[in-house]
């Protein structure tokens, strides 16, 4: 075995909404993988509305366009921001109303956050 770790991606969610969650150990120069995988999911016929990336090793140096995902905007950056590891993103896609509606306190050893989404007559669609 070469030492490398294989990169999975999950898909949940009901049947007309999907949330796919990536584990990139480091997202900077990941994206192409991300989108790759989105699209293989859509190839299968989910509608990816939300991508979760764990793992993402961002930093306050690091700009947010330099992670943009065609489709999708960042609904929440959660950095780590102490070492080099760590750190959640979350995108949605675009046309979909999210907002980070709670996160892990800053003392906290994890990163964590969630997100409401809104239809599109502003009620909660889910959270």
């Amino acid at each position: 075995m070469s030492g490398r770790r294989r990169k999975r991606a999950r898909i949940s969610g009901p049947d007309d909404s999907a949330i796919v969650t990536i584990n990139v150990d480091s997202l900077r120069h990941k994206v192409a993988y991300v989108k790759r995988a989105v699209d293989a999911f859509r190839a299968r016929g989910a509608k990816v509305n939300v991508v979760c990336i764990t793992e993402s090793r961002l930093h306050a140096g690091i700009q947010s366009r330099s992670v943009d995902l065609p489709g999708f905007h960042i609904a929440v950056r959660r950095d780590r921001g102490r070492d080099t590891g760590g750190g959640v993103l979350i995108y949605a896609a675009d046309g979909i109303t999210a907002y980070e509606s709670w996160k892990a306190p800053a003392d906290s050893n994890t990163e964590a956050a969630e997100i409401t989404i809104l239809k599109s007559d502003n009620t909660q669609a889910a959270r």
